[in-house]
This record gives structure tokens, sequence and C-alpha cells, in this order.
């Protein structure tokens, strides 16, 4: 695909938010099959970044209220399902969490209900950090973050680990204590530990962001399903160039919950050829009336995520295939602007654009001289309608 660029012809660089047609025709996770050149089929230098903030950030730390919630063990080591009784205040704290009682023995720690308290006019959430217990050692973690307006119907979130890991001389220690959440209703959360030993942290600290905060754009894109390669599963198909930070279902019926694993398939040749799973995400998805109201599943928020091939799993069968819907924040393309006629092409088969040379470069190489908010201020190259998808990739230009 060739997508024209007009500009002014005033700026000798300028920047281009790269537009959602670029992420759906590159064929490669890092887009390097992307090169910008002008009318003379000269390649020009570019670089990728992410910009900063367009606003001061303002955020506000309070640290939240914490309830285990501990599992009664039965004899043959089975769990035992609680029944939960909650009180809240007047103004919706979270005042106790009573359970039948067992002996510390026959208990196990589950789950961890987080009551953040109100907030702000305006405010957001942003991320939560957790303390371990004073005089804890190396320990690591995958959680998984619910939310809820009600104590009654959890959300899911987020998929995120923690980790404390020590050096080998012990005198340093790497520290991974926070993970990020999407925004939302719902002043509880529940933690549930994926992987790792639960634990009793010792603190969990909210960290809410100003309404004032402008974010850079973010792409969305709502992919049809095809039956997967193992009876059961739906498979979607999508750009590798696509790094998902955020995740969702669309149930097609009403009034239906969905739990799912999500994540990728794995071909297997010994002892024979099969399609394993590698579940990246296990959630439950769902699509609710309420009083009225119809109520739906958020997003689930993730480390970047990329792939040709999403598999969707169900726990549970006969449901209609849902929509996958993938989101990621774009990045912004930087070039010199020598010449006229500018446009990018992408689209490259692998086999083609691993023989180019070039490719993206440093800043320093592409703006020598230019600050950090100089180059957020540069001029905004206008992307013109796109040209026919290339169907011969040699046709690009092969001076590189």
């Amino acid at each position: 695909m060739q997508l024209p660029l007009s500009v002014s012809g005033h700026n000798g660089v300028v920047q281009l938010l790269l537009p959602l047609e670029i992420y759906q025709h590159s064929r490669s996770a890092d887009l390097a099959d992307l090169r910008v050149y002008n009318s003379n089929g000269q390649a020009l230098p570019y670089a990728l970044h992410r910009p900063s903030y367009r606003t001061r950030i303002q955020f506000r730390e309070h640290p939240a209220a914490l309830f285990p919630i501990y599992t009664e063990m039965r004899p043959d080591g089975a769990s035992k399902g609680l029944e939960l009784q909650l009180r809240t205040g007047a103004d919706g704290a979270l005042v106790t969490i009573n359970a039948p009682a067992a002996p510390d023995a026959a208990r196990e720690l589950s789950a961890l209900i987080i009551d953040l308290g109100p907030s702000a006019r305006d405010e957001v959430l942003e991320s939560i950090a957790f303390t371990l217990p004073e005089a804890s050692g190396d320990y690591r973690a995958r959680l998984a973050i619910e939310r809820s307006d009600d104590l009654k119907l959890w959300d899911g979130i987020a998929h995120d680990s923690v980790d404390w890991i020590s050096a080998v001389d012990a005198s340093r220690r790497l520290v991974n204590e926070r993970i990020d959440v999407p925004g939302g209703d719902g002043r509880y959360l529940k933690v549930r530990w994926i992987d790792g030993e639960p634990v009793a942290f010792a603190s969990v600290q909210a960290r809410w962001r100003g309404a004032s905060v402008q974010l850079d754009p973010t792409f969305e894109v709502k992919l049809d399903a095809v039956p997967g390669r193992v009876a059961g599963d739906f498979m979607y198909a999508a750009s590798p160039a696509i790094a998902a930070t955020a995740i969702g279902l669309e149930l097609p019926e009403a009034n239906s919950v969905l739990p799912v694993s999500i994540g990728f398939y794995r071909e297997l040749i010994q002892p024979k050829r099969q399609w394993l799973l590698e579940p990246r995400v296990d959630s439950t998805f769902y699509r609710l009336t309420h009083n009225g109201r119809e109520r739906s599943s958020s997003r689930i928020h993730v480390a970047p995520l990329a792939g040709s091939e999403w598999v969707v799993r169900p726990h549970t069968g006969g449901h209609a295939a849902p929509k996958l819907v993938l989101s990621w924040q774009p990045q912004t393309l930087v070039f010199n602007a020598q010449g006229s006629g500018f446009f990018i092409s992408v689209g490259a088969a692998p086999e083609v654009y691993r023989r180019w040379l070039g490719g993206p470069s440093p800043m320093g190489q592409v703006a020598p001289g230019y600050s950090q908010d100089e180059i957020e201020q540069l001029e905004r190259a206008k992307p013109s309608r796109a040209s026919a998808l290339l169907q011969n990739a040699e046709t690009l230009p092969q001076e590189l």
C-alpha cells in the first residue's frame, strides 16, 4: 500500500501519527516493511516514537483499604466455597467481610478485595502498586484484577505480573510493583492469583490521574471470527503490527456470559501434529441487562500482545461467535522532508523487506539538535487517500 503525504514545504523535519491503514496493511510485527519515499524514489530517514502526554499530568496517590478472602480447605484437599457477608457504610466504604469461621490451618488466602475509596471529580484510576510484608524475600506472581461498583458483578480489567527480585550479591533489588488499569467505574477491586503463591500484601496504593490530561489517540479494531484449528475455538486474523494493549469481546447475544481463554496457537509436530493454545488472558466477558439497563464487560488492559492469528477458547459450549476487539496506541513517524511528493509504502512480503537496508533510525539522526518539546510540536503531515494495495511487493523502490 502507498499512502501519499502532504506537507507545507517550510520544514525539513515533519511528523505523522501513523494512520490505522498502515497497521492494517503491515505484514511485520515491528513495521519492518515500512519505508518513506519522495517522488524521486529516494528513501528518506525516519524514526518511530510514542509522544509523551500533551499536557502536564497530575497524579494523586492514596492508600486503599484491604480485605483478604480466605478459602476453607476440606479434608480431601479441595476448597470449600465461602458465603461472604459484606457490609458497607453509608458512603459506600467497605466495612467488613464476614465468612464462616475456620481454623487458620484450614484456610488459604484465595483473593484480595480492595476498597479504593471515593474518587475526586473527573479523576481516573491509572494504576495500583503493591507492597510486600516486611522482611519478605524474592517474590513473583501473575495477578488478575477485577472491578465492581456493587461487590456483586465483577468485571475483569487487567492481567499483569509483579516482581521483587534480588541481585546475586543481594545488594540491589529489581522491583515491578505497579499494575496499570484501564478507566472505568467501580470503587472496588478484586485481586486473584493466576501464578505464584498468594501473599497478604502489606498495602496497596491507588494512583489517580486528573481529568485535565489529554492522552494520545488510541486505535481500535473489531475482528470477525472464523472456526479455529481446534473444535470449539474461534480464530481471528489480524495484522502482526498491531501490538494490543487492551482486549475485549463483543457478544452478539443479550444476557450472555462467556468465560474464555485468549491467546495464540503453537504447532506441535511430535509425537503427532496438533495445535496447542498458549493462553495470555483468562477472563469472563458478559452482556447483561440490569434494572432495564445493559451492562457489558470492559476492555482488559494487558502488556502489548501481537500476532497474526488470535484465538478465543470458550470454557463452555454453545456460544455464538463474538467479535474480538483490539486497542493500541499508534506510533508517530518523524521523517526528513527532503524533496517533494512524499509517500509511505507498507505491506511488502517478508522475503522482500528482509533484503532491504535502511529502516528506522535513531531520533538524533533524523532530527539532530531538536529537543523533545520541539519534536512534539513539529509540523504534521496530512495523509491523502491510500492507493490500492500493491499486488507485487517487488514494484516498491529497491535502492534500499
